[in-house]
């Protein structure tokens, strides 16, 4: 009994420092699906992909996010999508960054191009 009370509370507190660690941010989708990377990482048709307004610090090229759609307006979808991280986006409008319209199209639905939708992200 004393176990599964110990690891509850271990798995709580996991997530809470999980939630923790999650940054707000906005993101939109264009109609350019698949630019060239700047980062050198392929972006075949269908890729969950990222360009992040700011590389550096803690985001680099290559890494993944976890991005969750937050709020009401689009409808959010309650799911999270995991997004590799393309290039950096010099047109990006005051947003963190643009997703694919695969990626985007998970987290929240409908949406349309250019709308901006508020999220969450972590590495």
């Amino acid at each position: 009994m004393a176990k599964s009370i110990f690891f509850l509370i271990i798995c709580v507190v996991a997530t809470l420092f999980s939630i923790a660690l999650a940054l707000p941010g906005t993101a939109y989708y264009t109609n350019d699906q698949y630019p060239p990377s700047a980062c050198s990482v392929p972006t075949p048709p269908g890729s969950l992909i990222a360009r992040i307004a700011y590389l550096g610090g803690s985001i680099t090229c290559g890494d993944s996010l976890r991005v969750t759609c937050v709020g009401n307006s689009p409808p959010c979808t309650d799911k999270s999508v995991i997004v590799k991280v393309v290039d950096h986006c010099s047109t990006c409008r005051d947003v963190t960054m643009v997703l694919s319209h695969e990626a985007i199209s998970v987290i929240a639905n409908p949406i349309t191009v250019e709308e901006v939708i508020n999220i969450n992200y972590q590495k």
